[in-house]
């Protein structure tokens, strides 16, 4: 700065000072809580005592507020991002139940959680099965992708019908082998003691895809780019920046 003033004074006053080298500055800078930068320059030897200028910058500390929001305004928006993706997903298993397509689903939509942790400046967003709170679900990927369960030493035990529960809850029921030669767990029910399948017995079973998460989870991950632009990014900041404003004032 005292160079640049020094040129140009030197051009106007050439009498008072032979070159630009022989100023001496003594640079006074001053701030103001509204924004403003008042910087004061002093040269000697001149009939000019002092140089003042003032430049208002309050847009260039705006946005520099907003730029320090970034980082919290990510969090934000992952952190309810995460928190509708598991409500999604609760819904999306429970119709699993209902369209008879995953036996288990009730079980499922109980322990889908989500979970974030800071580790430095990195968030890491975790939403499914086992996470946080929730417990692990051994079949929550066999039901989204489909795939054959096989036992080494047992069969399998397929509920039927409105069964619910394990054989171990029916200790009155017994074994039947059927015309087509499945072996049936059955027990009587009613005055006449009608029979009432309750379980088959498999060697293995094959379930079909039903794409419970992956499905919900690809339409959320686009959505999640959709709010980690720059652009929106750095609205959500403006935002956050203005609301810190009008609680200061």
């Amino acid at each position: 700065i005292t160079k640049s003033i020094g040129q140009n004074l030197g051009a106007k006053y050439r009498g008072h000072f032979p070159t630009a080298a022989s100023l001496v500055g003594r640079p006074e800078h001053s701030w103001n809580r509204f924004g403003r930068c008042l910087i004061g320059i002093a040269l000697s030897g001149c009939e000019v005592d002092s140089l003042k200028f003032e430049r208002d910058i309050t847009l260039a500390l705006k946005k520099t507020e907003i730029v320090k929001n970034i980082p919290r305004a990510a969090r934000k928006i992952a952190t309810r991002w995460a928190a509708e993706s598991v409500e999604i997903l609760k819904r999306s298993a429970a119709s699993l139940q209902r369209s008879g397509k995953g036996r288990h689903s009730a079980n499922l939509s109980k322990n889908i959680a989500m979970e974030t942790r800071l580790a430095g400046e990195d968030l890491h967003v975790a939403v499914g099965t086992g996470v946080g709170p929730a417990k692990n679900v051994i079949y929550a990927r066999i039901q989204d992708e489909g795939g054959t369960i096989r036992k080494k030493d047992k069969r399998l035990t397929i509920p039927l019908g409105d069964t619910k529960g394990i054989i171990a809850n029916f200790p009155d029921g017994f074994f039947v082998e059927s015309a087509a030669g499945n072996v049936l767990y059955c027990q009587r029910v009613g005055k006449r003691g009608k029979l009432k399948p309750l379980f088959v017995l498999k060697d293995e079973v094959t379930l079909p895809p039903t794409y419970w998460f992956s499905g919900p989870m690809r339409r959320q991950r686009e959505d999640l780019d959709r709010l980690l632009e720059p652009d929106y990014l750095f609205m959500q900041a403006e935002v956050m920046a203005a609301g810190q404003g009008g609680n200061e004032g």
